[in-house]
């Protein structure tokens, strides 16, 4: 039965959520630093008060206009005091941040590469400036989740993953060479570039302070990218990783500064953005930086949330980021991972084992692990096939995606689960893969002593399947099912009648079932699947 999960909290940052270190025995040792810092044209200035210092304008000091618009009130969960300005041309920018400066306003940053100002309102002078209502919006903090919640969807407990993240995704070996040439910003609390896991990674940063990590979250994230031994072995170790901290030593920041780190990060050269992180409101600042990012062709990859809940936080839910959502080792939605329409895609996040500070490891839960491995899958695509766009780059890996959840697209893994497998393969002829998908009970039980499971079989091949059959067990009781034909990538949904009385005890039902096609099939382990499923009643 769902359970609905109220929001308590207007905001969220999809850090690091349900953590179990485990010892590896390495002791701390010296290593030495990372590549040297990149040294970039800078954009902006950090200064000790807010990471960003103003930029200098010679716009003349006029004011933009005299009216005192009623602006309305901050939405929940945005910081209060301050707003931030979002002008539609350079030429309103400079003569806004001249005008404000004339009168004394407090200017708390400015990104001149969006056209934006980060002001202190405690003097309502500022509404003298004259801005439209489409041109105030408001900055959002960023902050450690709440622990996680049951999911609204599962009705058994996660299966954690341990070290066996990467042969679920098919590759058990990754080639070391994968990601090459592609630069992955990692948008996070910064990455130890001289942890053992990452001392031979290529790790840049315009800042020494990148190369260091007091939180450990931006190392985790980093390692499942671009880790260089096990027990953590990155998907992409070949890739750049970029890291632009945005996350202060208590993990917090706020969607300004995010906003000018995907700027840096475009201007810097990344092909993707990593972030495993977000807030509930909508920043007028963040959108128009989503929007630079994807006009220079930029992919951007973002957790859903740890809420358990039917809202997908902000960057991954707007419109172009690819939004990220969490499965374990059975492909069932994690039970804290957020959900709803602009789910993209879904990845293992629970019990991940990571990289963390002071050379340990550590094994971790959250969306925010979930994401990096999507990144990464995204680098390889474009590594393997550099003629691809960051658009055409992320068709491949959601079109490779294993149906999971509910048939087709659902709110709970998109278009379903990263497989790696899957995309090193499109292109080759003679894969003949047929799949047990899942199993799903009905949303709302059906009257009566009669109820059906529905079981989804998936083309995961390259090849058209003929004669396909689907063989269940349901208790003592067995029945074949003809499917006829799918073509690659094509899924077929099989109602399964099943008694409630079975289905409503105790212990559940044991529910085995196996595809069979004309011929051998490529990846025969795929080809069952057996379940215990309990359907829950309301009492």
């Amino acid at each position: 039965m769902k359970k609905a999960l109220s929001l308590t909290a207007a905001l969220l940052l999809l850090t690091l959520s349900a953590w179990v270190a485990w010892s590896l025995g390495r002791s701390s040792r010296e290593a030495p630093s990372g590549p040297s810092a990149l040294q970039p044209e800078a954009v902006f200035t950090p200064n000790a008060d807010t990471g960003f210092s103003p930029a200098v304008s010679t716009a003349p000091s006029t004011p933009a206009g005299l009216a005192t618009p009623d602006y309305p009130p901050p939405p929940p969960g945005a910081i209060r005091g301050e707003v931030a300005l979002v002008f539609d041309s350079q030429a309103e920018y400079q003569q806004a941040l001249a005008w404000l400066r004339e009168q004394g306003i407090d200017i708390l940053n400015t990104l001149p590469g969006l056209n934006a100002i980060r002001i202190g309102t405690t003097d309502p002078a500022w509404k003298r400036l004259g801005a439209s209502p489409g041109q105030v919006g408001y900055n959002f903090p960023i902050a450690p989740p709440p622990p996680v919640g049951d999911s609204p969807y599962l009705n058994a407990a996660n299966l954690g993953f341990g070290e066996t993240v990467l042969s679920f995704l098919g590759v058990p070996e990754p080639d070391p060479r994968w990601g090459q040439g592609v630069t992955v910003a990692v948008l996070d609390s910064g990455v130890m570039s001289d942890h053992v896991n990452l001392e031979d990674a290529r790790i840049l940063s315009p800042e020494r302070v990148g190369q260091s990590d007091p939180v450990g979250h931006g190392t985790a994230v980093a390692s499942l990218i671009a880790g260089q031994d096990s027990p953590v072995l990155g998907l992409a170790a070949g890739t750049t990783i970029l890291s632009l901290p945005v996350l202060n030593d208590d993990g917090l920041s706020d969607t300004f500064r995010v906003s000018a780190a995907v700027v840096q990060a475009v201007d810097l050269g990344a092909r993707v953005i990593s972030m495993s992180l977000g807030a509930y409101g909508d920043s007028a600042v963040l959108r128009q930086a989503i929007k630079y990012a994807r006009e220079h062709g930029v992919v951007l990859v973002a957790s859903v949330g740890n809420d358990g809940a039917g809202q997908v936080a902000y960057p991954a839910a707007y419109d172009g980021v690819l939004a990220v959502a969490a499965v374990d080792a059975l492909s069932q939605p994690a039970s804290f991972s957020n959900y709803g329409p602009q789910v993209d895609i879904a990845a293992p996040g629970v019990q991940v084992p990571v990289a963390w500070t002071g050379d340990r490891f550590a094994s971790v839960s959250g969306t925010s692990f979930s994401t990096p491995l999507v990144a990464a899958a995204v680098a390889l695509v474009l590594q393997q096939d550099p003629r691809l766009s960051g658009p055409e780059a992320v068709r491949v890996v959601l079109d490779n995606a294993n149906d999971a959840a509910l048939p087709g697209k659902d709110e709970f893994t998109g278009e379903g689960v990263l497989n790696i497998e899957r995309i090193l393969e499109r292109n080759r002829r003679g894969v003949f893969d047929a799949a047990v998908a899942s199993y799903n009970l009905p949303t709302e039980p059906l009257a009566g002593a009669d109820n059906q499971i529905d079981i989804t079989v998936e083309n995961r091949g390259t090849e058209y399947l003929s004669q396909v059959q689907l063989n269940v067990q349901v208790g003592e009781q067995r029945e074949s099912y003809f499917l006829g034909a799918l073509k690659p990538g094509e899924i077929a949904t099989q109602p399964v009648p099943v008694s409630t009385k079975l289905l409503s005890a105790g212990t559940g039902v044991e529910i085995r079932a196996s595809v069979s096609i004309n011929g051998e099939d490529s990846h025969p382990a795929n080809d069952s699947r057996t379940e215990t499923l309990l359907l829950q009643t309301a009492e």
